[in-house]
């Protein structure tokens, strides 16, 4: 998010911009900084967790009022960031694996690219709108008690499944967020997965788009809190590392179905779209190496 940043006037130049870093500087949003006529306090604006909202966590901006102290009172501030980001490291590792669902051919149906510019909450909430097109295909022409399993089925598929995945992908964001700041590499394996309806060659190339949605998701995520690390210009060293694998249909059980004149199997089953995913398989914690003095 915004950060607040600070330079100094010598004679007619101005010094390099360097960010103020915390406590005036999370990952959200902090701006508006004003000082005092002393000096010493004043005020600025964040959504930083812990603000005032009617909405909700993060969702808007508050007022905040410092006051500079002592060296000591700093040297703990910064103590205190830092084990927050130490037992967001500890957590970290364990949250994977993580698996998120798509629709069928989705992202960019029919596509022939690599790359996509949608992010992964637009391709998930186009998803969750289609499970009454879920609903109507694989109950068609069922009654009594196979209607009901085959709604039941495709009901517990969007919640356990679908859904589950992008609330674990969200909790998973906030705490990496938090982990990059003790200025280590965090690095994450992704792997692509699609199901056997279309050719091979075809499937690579719409699982590197499925892949390409969710580096989007974390470019956007939080008003771009993780771009710096992504980009590797973050004032703490951290980065944030993405290896991406597209699998395609290769790891497909042989019983799913690949007829298109059957789509109730071939599309709208759960069997069928439980293959229509990627998976953050492996999240490691890597050490900077320290520069040469």
């Amino acid at each position: 998010g915004f950060d607040i940043f600070k330079a100094s006037l010598k004679g007619k130049e101005w010094s390099e911009p360097t960010n103020l870093g915390f406590p005036f500087n999370t990952n959200f949003n902090d701006l508006y900084y004003t000082v005092g006529e002393s000096g010493q306090q004043g005020y600025f604006v964040s959504n930083r967790t812990g603000s005032l909202s009617p909405k909700g966590e993060n969702c808007c901006n508050d007022i905040y009022y410092f006051v500079y102290k002592d060296a000591k009172a700093k040297a703990d501030s910064v103590k205190k960031v830092l084990a927050i980001a130490k037992r967001a490291l500890l957590d970290l590792p364990k949250a994977a694996p993580i698996t998120l669902y798509f629709d069928n051919d989705a992202p960019e149906p029919h596509s022939e690219d690599t790359v996509s510019a949608l992010d992964y909450e637009t391709t998930y909430r186009d998803y969750v709108d289609a499970k009454k097109d879920y609903d109507t295909e694989f109950s068609k022409g069922l009654k009594g008690p196979a209607l009901g399993t085959a709604l039941r089925d495709i009901d517990e598929f969007f919640r356990n499944s679908v859904e589950k995945g992008f609330n674990d992908l969200e909790k998973f964001s906030k705490v990496m967020a938090q982990a990059l700041g003790s200025g280590k590499i965090i690095r994450i394996t992704m792997k692509g997965y699609t199901s056997p309806l279309a050719m091979d060659d075809y499937n690579v190339k719409l699982a590197k788009r499925r892949l390409a949605t969710l580096v989007n998701y974390f470019k956007e995520y939080d008003h771009q809190a993780l771009t710096s690390y992504i980009d590797g210009t973050a004032a703490n060293g951290g980065r944030l590392e993405i290896i991406n694998l597209a699998v395609g249909e290769a790891e497909a059980p042989k019983t799913v179905s690949d007829n298109p004149n059957d789509i109730r199997s071939s599309v709208y089953s759960k069997i069928s779209a439980m293959e229509r995913k990627i998976q953050i398989t492996k999240i490691e914690i890597i050490e900077p190496e320290k520069k040469k003095s």
